[in-house]
């Protein structure tokens, strides 16, 4: 049993503890609407989004901005193990996305800003207001 325990990574064991308990009891950052580190960064017309997942193999991310295609937009892992991407999006407009990190869909756990995903989930919200700033 031990050694099943120390191969199970760590984000399955923490996929596992999301859906047994309830995404609503894990994040406080978001229930406490506090804006973490790797939140969204709006500028102009672009965003930059950020995953802190080191050990992850493969992270994307897809939304409302590239038809929910888990696929076509990878992140980069930096050295610092955080997974990046800045993508250029229209001003004015609410952007709805999600996190695929090695297969596994998650909402953004630095972005306080979500909406229910109609399966008992949330997708994470940026909105790129016409001055450019959230």
């Amino acid at each position: 049993m031990k050694k099943l325990i120390k191969e199970v990574p760590w984000w399955v064991v923490m996929g596992f503890l999301l859906v047994a308990c309830g995404s609503s009891t894990v994040n406080l950052l978001r229930a406490k609407g506090i804006r973490g580190k790797y939140a969204p960064l709006v500028r102009e017309n672009s965003v930059t989004f950020a995953l802190d997942a080191p050990e992850a193999e493969i992270v994307t991310i897809c939304g409302t901005f590239n038809g929910w295609n888990p696929e076509s937009t990878p992140l980069t892992r930096g050295e610092d193990g955080v997974w990046r991407i800045t993508l250029t999006l229209t001003r004015g407009k609410k952007y709805v996305y999600k996190f695929v990190m090695d297969g596994y869909w998650l909402a953004d756990p630095e972005n306080p800003d979500v909406e229910p995903d109609g399966s008992g989930g949330y997708n994470s919200v940026v909105v790129v207001k016409e001055g450019g700033k959230k």
